[in-house]
């Protein structure tokens, strides 16, 4: 009993080292959530970097990946089981130039934007959104 006590403190009291694996997902790749059958990423990745991937992401019971590029949104490598009701928001910054939105390599008129964020809502599933 005496040990547990002494594990607990210690992880209280190094709690900052999970602030690299919460900032990831939250400031680079936007991730959020209502908490059971939505998630939303938006590309927060700085042009420089080229291409972010996050594996063993868990929804539910899928375990996936993300991956963004200067313009891409992908789900990738999902396995586990996905409910009908679970969807997914991708969204990119809008481009100052003239575009296409992109889903799976199809061209889409399905999405929205909203100061100067084009999203795209699919049910959860392998997707790559793409803005071109």
């Amino acid at each position: 009993m005496r040990n547990a006590r002494v594990r607990v403190r210690l992880d209280a009291e190094f709690i900052e080292s999970v602030i690299l694996i919460k900032a990831i997902p939250d400031a680079f790749f936007g991730m959020e959530t209502n908490g059971y059958d939505h998630i939303t990423f938006q590309n927060n990745v700085p042009k420089s970097v080229g291409a972010m991937q996050i594996d063993n992401m868990k929804f539910g019971n899928c375990l996936y990946s993300v991956r963004i590029t200067s313009n891409s949104v992908e789900i990738l490598n999902a396995k586990g089981a996905v409910r009908s009701t679970q969807t997914v928001t991708l969204a990119l910054h809008e481009p100052a130039k003239a575009y296409s939105v992109y889903i799976n390599g199809e061209k889409t008129q399905n999405y929205t934007v909203q100061n100067g964020v084009i999203s795209v809502t699919v049910p959860f599933d392998l997707v790559r959104v793409t803005v071109k």
